[in-house]
Parts: C-alpha cells; structure tokens; sequence
C-alpha cells in the first residue's frame, strides 16, 4: 500500500516539479533579455557657448574628463551580440567605448566648424580586434557591429548611457532635460 501511495504522489509532483522549473527559467530568461548594463555617465558644464567640460565615469568607475565644442555629446562603441539563446543563458553584450564626439545640430555649423573627437579606445588594455575575431566563429554570437548615442549637452545635465541586448541606450539622469 505504502508503494502505491509513493507512487502516486511521485506522479503528482513530478510534472509539478517541471512546470516550476521552466517557470523560474522562462522568468530568468525574459530578465535577461531586458537587462541594461550601466556604461557610463557623462556630466556637463558650460564654459561658454558650444563649449562643455564633460566628466565621463565609466562602469568599472574610472573617470576621464574633456573639453567638447558643439551642442551635441556623442558616444561610440563596438559591440558584440549575443543570440537570443546564448544571452537568456547568461551571455551578456559586450562593448568597447570607441569615441566620444560631438556634434553641432545646425548644418550650416556643422559644415564650417570642427567637432571634437576623442578616441575611447586606447584606454582598454585588450585587443578588440581579436576578440571579435575569434567570437564571430563561435556558436551564439549574432552580430558584431558599432553602435552610438547622441543627445543634446546642457549645462548642469547628466546622461546615463546602458547597454542592452539590442544596444546603446542614453537618458537623462536630471530633470533639467
């Protein structure tokens, strides 16, 4: 009697066992599709018009400072995309900041004066290009492209720029905008 009883409920809560389990992992598979990773911040200060100090502080906290001449900020950045199932099973978007730049929003400006340009890129100590290489042949990665974020620089303003699965996100982080 004893067996059967085991039995039974052995029955009972096997397919409940497996529906929770596909439960947390379909929850921890659509959280990983819509994590954002924090990349940097940027803070502006105007020094005069078309002039901004910027403090840029990247995720793993280092902090860079720049003087950019226009009206927008523009950050650049290669990434490296991961396929649907690789990134639900952990695999997050990879980047590597490549410029910061600016941009100036009327033509005629942005015909006759120079934007600036600063090179992100010699501040890794790793060899992208490799990396990408070496990534593209491996199973699960979809795409390796560039990718980039403009918005306008005001004085007293600050940008938070994340990273999802789908690329470069910026939004204001005052209430200034």
């Amino acid at each position: 009697m004893f067996k059967w009883l085991f039995k039974r409920t052995a029955l009972l809560f096997l397919p409940v066992g497996i529906l929770s389990v596909v439960t947390v992992m379909s929850l921890w598979g659509f959280h990983r599709l819509t994590l954002e990773e924090p990349v940097a911040v940027l803070s502006f200060k105007q020094l005069s018009p078309q002039q901004y100090y910027v403090r840029l502080t990247e995720q793993n906290g280092k902090l860079h400072t720049y003087t950019l001449l226009g009206d927008e900020w523009e950050l650049d950045a290669k990434i490296i995309k991961f396929t649907a199932l690789a990134n639900s099973m952990g695999q997050h978007t990879l980047y590597r900041l490549e410029r910061l730049g600016s941009r100036y929003t009327e033509i005629t400006s942005a015909q006759a004066l120079m934007p600036t340009t600063i090179d992100l890129s010699a501040n890794t100590s790793w060899r992208w290009d490799e990396l990408e290489q070496l990534v593209k042949r491996l199973p699960g990665v979809d795409a390796a492209y560039g990718a980039s974020v403009y918005l306008p620089m005001r004085d007293n303003q600050s940008y938070e720029v994340t990273l999802s699965t789908s690329g470069l996100i910026a939004r204001p982080l005052d209430n200034n905008s």
